[in-house]
């Protein structure tokens, strides 16, 4: 038995570092190829069309609150029979998850049709624009819908740490449209072909993992209901308990644009949508290498019993994304300004309160990352439902008071501060219900992690201060200069913690291979 869960605890690391290093790999590669794209958008549409792109973007963020978190609450729900091998239980939630997203697919097309009449008022622009706004909306409006059919298999990889296929076929399929649409925009010049290629990008890619889920898993790609009237009420229970999460999520995660676009316009919008694509670009790949390992994580929370060691495994990760956030927050905050101007021009340059709030914003979401990822894989979510509520009203609350005061930068810190409450109130219940002991190890942590982060963002300016970044090889070099220094840092504030003495043995163990 201990030989067996040696070997089970073996796979389950090989199949995180797998998913989390291939997943790591593909969003590098996509972030880079993301920033080429931004480069011939801003310069073929300019920066009014990317202010409506990033509006519309939270228009539908909003109408995607029809998928009520129900992959979420089936993704949890499978960690368990999946663990079990009980594909019939699989079976049934995988076709009632299919059930659910194409009648939630068709409610998002309905809804997004009936809002063409108010896009106007979200613009802040004239009527007379009114049919081309249409257009642009509706065909991103189709990108929208088209990820709720075929989709649903894509939860099968994901639940069977099989991550890594997903993000291959994405990968492939993004390289291919990115082509295509470099095409529409430097020599046709169309706008409307753009948005039809991400269309094509969603179903074909959706199309070919539903193929390859439907051949290598056939037993729980069956299309057979098992559903009977206490398993249906037993999920909506659970349903009901992430609805609420979902709505916070998406008030504390994705309304900063459209407040920008409704009170200062589209111009600011882009502006703003600039930095938001460095920093939410690097932020997506860091929690793609975290979502990556959510199943290896789920499989062992049913398999363990000690809450002791998993507490160990959320140190651990607290520790690699302390080490990962503070390293590109400190160092992107320093460089970013440069890095738009080479990218863009100096004219698209933001103020520095904005640039540091951005920072601020990404380096606690992913700090705080692990204990989201532990929350959902234990399914607490009605344990936070008042919480995530007042979250979200702080965040859009600050956010409109403070963005006539300070901008841009009001915004951000009214997501900030809610960022902080979300936090802090999941942090206590999970070490309250599931752990049921003292803090202590993980406050440690935490005060270590703000120390560090302080002492990176000091050197770094003060670095800041004594170079300077002319061209492209300058500012790869700056840049890795600052990534090393933060690196070192990190390294002698934790010299003596039990998480990077961790990882050094995990580290000195490859090295003997």
């Amino acid at each position: 038995m201990k030989k067996l869960n040696e070997f089970k605890e073996k796979s389950r690391v090989r199949y995180a570092a797998g998913n989390s290093a291939i997943s790591v790999f593909f969003s590098l590669t996509g972030m880079l190829l993301h920033f080429i794209m931004r480069r011939y958008f801003v310069q073929a549409f300019g920066l009014e069309v990317l202010g409506y792109n990033a509006a519309f973007n939270g228009v539908f963020g909003m109408l995607n609150l029809a998928e009520l978190g129900v992959g979420t609450a089936i993704t949890y729900k499978l960690y368990e029979p999946v663990a079990k091998r009980d594909y019939k239980i699989v079976n049934s939630y995988i076709y009632l998850y299919k059930t659910l997203y194409r009648g939630i697919g068709a409610f998002v097309l309905l809804a997004g049709c009936c809002a063409i009449p108010f896009l106007p008022l979200i613009l802040r622009s004239t009527y007379n624009k009114i049919f081309y706004f249409a257009i642009i909306y509706f065909l991103q409006l189709m990108s929208t819908v088209a990820t709720y059919f075929f989709s649903y298999r894509r939860i099968i990889l994901t639940v069977t740490q099989r991550h890594y296929v997903n993000a291959a076929v994405d990968w492939i399929c993004l390289i291919v449209t990115s082509g295509v649409q470099i095409i529409c925009m430097v020599w046709l010049k169309n706008y409307y072909l753009y948005l039809f290629a991400l269309i094509m990008q969603v179903v074909i890619s959706n199309l070919i993992i539903s193929s390859y889920c439907k051949h290598f898993y056939p037993q729980i790609c069956a299309n057979r209901s098992n559903h009977t009237s206490e398993f249906v009420k037993n999920f909506v229970k659970d349903l009901k308990n992430v609805i609420m999460s979902k709505i916070g999520g998406y008030v504390l995660n994705s309304t900063d644009a459209l407040v920008v676009s409704t009170i200062l316009g589209s111009d600011k919008t882009g502006m703003m949508e600039n930095y938001r694509s460095v920093f939410i670009s690097f932020q997506n790949m860091i929690l793609t290498a975290f979502n990556a390992i959510s199943a290896s994580l789920g499989n062992k929370i049913f398999c363990e019993k000690d809450t002791r060691n998993i507490e160990s495994v959320i140190l651990n990760l607290t520790f690699l994304s302390q080490v990962i956030g503070s390293i590109f927050a400190s160092a992107a905050f320093s460089i970013v300004d440069n890095f738009i101007e080479l990218w863009l021009d100096k004219t698209y340059i933001l103020c520095i309160d904005t640039t540091f709030l951005f920072a601020v914003n990404v380096y606690i979401f992913v700090l705080m990352y692990p204990i989201s990822l532990l929350f959902g894989a234990l399914g607490y979510f009605h344990f936070d439902k008042k919480y995530v509520v007042l979250s979200a009203i702080v965040n859009i609350v600050l956010s409109v008071i403070m963005v006539y005061q300070w901008g841009t930068a009001g915004v951000l810190l009214g997501t900030a501060v809610a960022l902080l409450i979300y936090w802090v109130t999941r942090l206590i219940i999970l070490y309250r219900v599931y752990f049921e002991y003292g803090m202590n190890r993980y406050m440690k942590l935490i005060l270590k992690c703000i120390l560090a982060t302080f002492f990176c963002f000091i050197v770094n300016n003060i670095l800041k201060l004594n170079v300077y970044i002319t061209g492209w090889i300058s500012f790869v070099c700056i840049g890795i200069l600052y990534c090393v220094i933060d690196l070192i840092i990190n390294i002698i504030v934790f010299l003596n913690s039990e998480e990077l003495f961790y990882y050094l043995l995990k580290v000195k163990g490859i090295l003997k291979r």
